[in-house]
């Protein structure tokens, strides 16, 4: 009886222990995605430099982060930066009636400067010529995706984004 007992246990330790996956080969699993992902990051922001920030939080210097709904976005390319983003915080001077938000603007202008970052990712630096209120976007791109961006102004106060990276998805006719 106590020898059943003992091979019993055994065999239910041995089964536990075949049927579950290994640790390393989830770790290795992991790391390939990572690899993989740094790698479509990397090909998007430094190679092809045609990327899209989405924004999913604002971060105004003053008052309280919040969150966006979708819609609001920034594509850059290499002749042209398009932005779309909603402005929170205390302007300096600004058109009188204006409605307009001063982060939607294209620009044709602008030098463009990218640095590795020490602990993998890239900062961006985009100084605008041909913008009114906008002088530089600065992001910060890390290799999963993510993403920061800082907007600074001549007349308002510094506003902050948190979002993500993507690639540019080519344009759809509609059908009529």
């Amino acid at each position: 009886m106590k020898k059943v007992f003992i091979a019993s246990i055994v065999l239910i330790t041995i089964s536990i222990f075949a049927f579950m996956p290994s640790a390393g080969f989830t770790q290795d699993a992991r790391a390939e995605k990572k690899k993989e992902q740094a790698a479509t990051i990397k090909s998007i922001v430094v190679d092809s430099q045609h990327y899209v920030f989405l924004p999913q939080t604002a971060l105004p210097t003053t008052g309280n982060s919040r969150n966006l709904s979708y819609g609001y976005a920034v594509t850059v390319s290499a002749s042209k930066v398009e932005s779309y983003l909603p402005y929170f915080g205390r302007a300096y001077s600004a058109d009188y009636g204006s409605t307009a938000s001063p982060l939607d603007f294209i620009s044709s202008d602008f030098s463009y400067t990218i640095t590795n970052r020490k602990k993998g990712g890239w900062d961006i630096t985009i100084e605008f010529k041909d913008t009114k209120d906008v002088k530089k976007m600065q992001f910060s791109i890390f290799e999963n995706g993510s993403a920061t961006l800082q907007v600074i102004s001549d007349s308002r106060q510094p506003i902050s984004f948190n979002g993500t990276i993507e690639s540019v998805k080519p344009k759809t006719e509609k059908a009529k």
